[in-house]
């Protein structure tokens, strides 16, 4: 009795203030206001809420927001869609604390006109901007540009359950994960009835928390706060500056206020906690006042909304369940429960008869045990009908899909003796990394590591799979074989898919060296060959990165681009200890290096962003040459398109030597006398009979092929010795002189 009447004293004492109280007396944080509806709404909330249902805390639901985006006239302007996911995703960090998820409900609906996108300033246009193209089924969420354009001078403002006009805006200007990714899930917060933690509207709450229950926020396990706006030190340490003193009708307790709590105004990059008792009421105002998006309809609420997804490994089959719970008053039957697609079996004992708050559970059951190729990775869509007894209703429709990933093989590792140094081979689901991640050589401080990069743009968006920078995108589908090649030399082969199946391919690994250098391996070749195995054209760069730690202290080494021999250079201080990456791949006008400074490129936190490694494979080659700097190289292959079953082929070496950089005009022209130069075409120029050798073999084979109607070199550019696009008796003049003479390479001239 008692608390009633103070609740009826504070609800009276608020109305006779309301007309003095506008929304632009609000401060600029939030524009979010306790009106006299919410709080007779309040009222009987915390008079009902103990004969409310109660939500299990295993319970997981999903909230669909309709995200509505207000541009000019002519469509320009407005946030952009990585801003709206970067949203999503703090939102979602947050939302994971009440085992919630917020989804994207439907496509972006962009509202186009200028006098929302100019003039969202008055509570009217508030009003009015909320009604456009409004979803009932979800939480309508409107993205307004920043005050200086619009007039909308808070970063949020959001609706109650009690409020006449419902849906929440934010201004684009606080949506910046860097400076402010905080606000989206504060006004979800209020759009479930949270209160500021410093809301007054109910009264003053002491900081000794006597009066928790009945003022603040009505939460006793938020502290009393004073209003943090401005009185908090930067994150992350966030510290409260005690600009406060206690309220007179309090005792002498001290502010010790939530800096990090989600619905405080401090700082926004602070505000990543909600306490128990928020987590509490924001699921019960989902499933007893917001039903509809329990996930609801029609008297059901189902959890979770749907099934988003779901990874599966190839070879096996995954379950997941969903519980139908019926809300209404009487009993209903279930009647049937099928699978649109057939890609999920389901599993429930129907026909079900279920009463108010019953839950049946379906279980969804996908199966990948024969989805082994890699054209079987991927998405599979499906949506769910269940159809009950209710009359003049339609069925249930759950949206539902799968997502068949490749499965991650264990780590292991091989020890090979070279006459040299000793190799380390580690195989991961990265094929070439980071040690241990990666091919190493090991030896008087020379690294080097050959890594795979290929990246795409799909519309707006660019994709990236890079095995360099731990991302591991590419998985190696067996150990590695070890043999030799037709000249002795060791030969590594895997083969590997990026992780969904958008390209695969194999990498052989050929170790040789030369024989007039005795104290030092002289080079590993790495022949990369891409294929693109589905059924649509791809058109994407690619490249390799090679770091280079030639010195101890990897920061004192010097490179620079040696481009008429088609290759990189780093070297020591002293010039002593030299690596260097050649290009071998010969036809490929677009192919050129870039010196890289792995500190500021290369370790980036959070890894090399999938634009920053396209742009660095399409812009030119670098400039003078780096000193005292963790030098790396990237060698870009170019823009390529691939047709369904096509493949290209890379190819190039890394190279080093204890004995100066003397020896690198030598070991190029070793490298290629060894029959190592093949274009992107994946043969080797001027080895018309494909041994992999250019010898006299090679000259008589196309003598037989002019002359006597033999075969023709497989491919026929591979007799193409001098490079002329066309095989003649030229050719077998010009791999005489090779051979014999001490004359140019084939095709070293292309």
């Amino acid at each position: 009795m008692r608390k009633s009447l103070q609740w009826g004293m504070i609800v009276a004492a608020f109305c006779l203030q309301a007309m003095s109280v506008t929304i632009f007396g609000q401060t600029p944080e939030c524009g979010t206001i306790v009106t006299p509806e919410q709080m007779l709404f309040e009222q009987k909330w915390q008079l009902e809420k103990g004969k409310m249902r109660v939500p299990q805390s295993v319970d997981e639901y999903a909230i669909p927001l309709a995200i509505h985006i207000v541009r000019r006239n002519d469509g320009t302007g407005g946030l952009t869609l990585a801003q709206l996911q970067a949203a999503m995703d703090s939102s979602n960090a947050y939302a994971a604390q009440t085992n919630v998820s917020l989804y994207q409900y439907g496509d972006v609906d962009y509202i186009d006109d200028d006098n929302f996108f100019y003039f969202t300033n008055s509570g009217a246009q508030y009003d009015n901007i909320r009604g456009v193209n409004k979803v009932d089924e979800a939480v309508n969420v409107y993205f307004v540009p920043e005050a200086d354009t619009s007039g909308f001078q808070y970063c949020g403002l959001s609706s109650f359950s009690s409020s006449g006009v419902q849906g929440i805006i934010i201004n684009n200007q606080c949506v910046d994960p860097v400076y402010s990714n905080s606000t989206l899930f504060h006004e979800v917060g209020h759009y479930f009835d949270l209160y500021h933690t410093h809301e007054t509207a109910f009264g003053t709450e002491c900081p000794s928390g006597s009066n928790c229950s009945i003022a603040g926020d009505l939460m006793c396990d938020t502290e009393a706060d004073p209003d943090l706006n401005g009185h908090v030190s930067a994150a992350p340490d966030c510290v409260y500056d005690q600009y406060a003193s206690t309220p007179g009708e309090c005792d002498a307790t001290v502010y010790d206020p939530p800096v990090r709590n989600i619905m405080s105004y401090s700082r926004k990059l602070c505000r990543t906690d909600m306490s128990a008792e928020q987590n509490t009421k924001f699921r019960s105002v989902l499933v007893n006042v917001r039903t509809e998006l329990a996930y609801g309809m029609n008297g059901f609420a189902w959890q979770p909304a749907q099934i988003l997804n779901m990874p599966v490994q190839q070879g096996f089959s995954k379950d997941t369940t969903i519980r139908l719970t019926y809300i209404e008053d009487g009993e209903v039957t279930i009647l049937s429960a099928v699978s649109t697609t057939g890609n999920f079996q389901i599993s429930a004992s129907l026909p079900a008869t279920i009463n108010k708050t019953d839950t049946l559970p379906l279980v969804l059951t996908f199966d990948a045990t024969t989805l082994t190729g890699p054209c079987d990775l991927g998405s599979y869509p499906d949506t769910i009908v269940i159809t009950t007894s209710k009359s003049g209703v339609s069925p249930i429709r759950i949206v539902a899909s799968a997502n068949v990933t490749l499965g991650i093989p264990s780590y292991t590792q091989k020890q090979i003796g070279l006459a040299c140094l000793p190799l380390n081979v580690a195989v991961t689901p990265g094929i070439g990394n980071t040690s241990p991640n990666s091919l190493v050589l090991v030896g008087k401080g020379i690294l080097y590591d050959g890594s795979l990069l290929i990246a795409m743009q799909s519309g707006s968006d660019t994709i990236a799979y890079m095995d360099v920078y731990s991302r591991n995108d590419f998985t190696a589908l067996k150990d590695y074989t070890v043999g030799t090649d037709a000249l002795g030399r060791i030969t590594q082969r895997t083969n590997f898919v990026t992780r969904d199946g958008r390209f695969s391919g194999e990498v052989t690994y050929t170790y040789g060296r030369n024989s007039y250098l005795t104290d030092s391996c002289s080079y590993f070749i790495i022949d990369y060959l891409i294929e693109n195995p589905c059924d649509t054209a791809l058109t994407f760069v690619s490249g390799v990165f090679c770091d280079f730690d030639v010195e101890y202290d990897s920061r004192a080494d010097r490179a620079w681009a040696a481009v008429s021999d088609s290759m990189v250079v780093a070297t020591d201080p002293t010039g002593s200890r030299v690596g260097a990456m050649v290009m071998l791949s010969s036809c490929n006008s677009d192919q050129r290096f870039r010196t890289i400074d792995n500190v500021d490129v290369i370790w980036p936190t959070g890894g090399l962003p999938a634009a920053t490694a396209y742009k660095l494979m399409t812009e030119s080659i670098s400039g003078p040459s780096l000193e005292g700097t963790d030098v790396s190289t990237l060698l870009s292959f170019g823009k390529t398109t691939l047709k369904t079953d096509e493949e290209v082929r890379f190819r190039f070496a890394l190279v080093g030597s204890y004995n100066g950089p003397g020896w690198l005009p030598q070991i190029l022209a070793n490298l290629r006398t060894v029959g190592a130069t093949a274009d992107s075409c994946g043969f080797v120029c001027g080895d018309a009979n494909a041994d992999v050798n250019v010898d006299i073999s090679d000259v008589v084979y196309l003598i037989a092929y002019i002359f006597s109607g033999g075969t023709s070199p497989n491919p026929l550019a591979a007799g193409d010795a001098n490079c002329d696009d066309t095989v003649d008796i030229s050719d077998v003049v010009y791999l005489i002189a090779y051979i014999f003479s001490g004359g140019t390479a084939p095709c070293a001239g292309c």
